[in-house]
């Protein structure tokens, strides 16, 4: 999962005390393997948010420490300097501030990870080609040949029911 995800779904329409099941659900099948974030998302969130913030305090004491996969193996910084590279001298032209702010996120990360692993990447970013300014995680997935899918796609494919129930 992108930071993207777990931010907007804790600020928005998954918030803990709208949504817990959300958080449960992740929780759930992390241990199967088949829910998983990286440390560099992690890093992200904590960098992020405020010291009482919910989500900082779900990522660094109720998430697993098994969901936040390593970011710094040989294989995936091998596959990340490859993605660097071609958001660098590809032929999308993206400027200066896009390579940077691209490099300083765990945008690349969670691709290269995802090219060695080979795992789907749930972001809520949209390709959108003619934009040079910023460096979009589906834009760099299909270059690679790395799926990505928005989160709504991702729950479907589990599948996962939030029910609600009237209170008692």
């Amino acid at each position: 999962m992108d930071s993207n995800v777990l931010i907007q779904a804790h600020r928005g329409h998954y918030g803990f005390a709208i949504c817990p099941g959300f958080w449960d659900w992740i929780l759930h099948y992390q241990p199967h393997g088949r829910v998983i974030s990286l440390d560099v998302v992690r890093d992200e969130i904590n960098d992020g948010s405020k010291p009482d913030d919910l989500l900082t305090d779900w990522a660094n004491n109720k998430a697993p420490k098994v969901f936040w996969a390593p970011s710094k193996t040989a294989p995936i910084i091998a596959e990340y300097q490859k993605i660097i590279e071609w958001v660098q001298k590809g032929p999308r032209g993206y400027t200066a501030d896009a390579l940077k702010v691209f490099a300083a996120k765990a945008d690349g990360w969670v691709l290269a990870y995802a090219k060695v692993n080979g795992c789907v990447v749930a972001t809520h970013e949209t390709e959108e080609p003619k934009i040079n300014g910023r460096v979009k995680i589906p834009c760099a997935g299909r270059a690679f040949g790395i799926t990505c899918v928005n989160p709504f796609d991702m729950l479907k494919a589990f599948p996962v029911k939030f029910d609600w129930k009237p209170p008692a």
